[in-house]
């Protein structure tokens, strides 16, 4: 069986508690678990209220936006009650108050390259301004 990275931090509770401080998530509809789980959900039951703040990129977070070059707003999630930032939006690069309070970024993006160039593009600029802030970037990878 093939494991991602969300199912190793989900099953690995040793490795959870290496993340005391706050923790932002990148991802998208696409970013679920083998049990069919969303990796925003499961953040929630792990992190509790140290999960503070989502991220999208095009086609928005729940990548229900399919339009070409249609940005999307940012919005509070329905449920889980915490900001969800659009990163193809007014602006592409997170600014310092999408990232204010981030001590880990999760970043959970399945991308094959049938996406033209938007999804290796966010990576990129939020990669550069979590450098720039000190935050800690955990690349949760699966096989393509």
């Amino acid at each position: 069986m093939v494991r991602t990275g969300l199912d190793i931090l989900i099953e690995d509770k040793s490795l959870q508690k290496e993340f005391t401080g706050n923790v932002g998530l990148l991802c998208h509809n696409a970013s679920i678990d083998s049990n069919c789980n969303h990796a925003a959900l499961l953040f929630k039951q792990i992190f509790q209220s140290r999960f503070i703040k989502l991220f999208g990129p095009q086609h928005g977070f729940a990548t229900d936006v399919q339009d070409n070059m249609v940005e999307t707003d940012h919005t509070v999630h329905p449920y889980l009650k915490i900001p969800v930032y659009s990163l193809y939006s007014e602006t592409r690069i997170p600014t310092d108050e999408m990232l204010e309070g981030i001590d880990h970024l999760f970043i959970d993006l399945q991308d094959i390259g049938c996406r033209m160039y938007t999804y290796i593009y966010t990576l990129t600029n939020i990669l550069e301004q979590c450098k720039t802030k000190d935050i800690e970037i955990i690349l949760l990878d699966l096989p393509n």
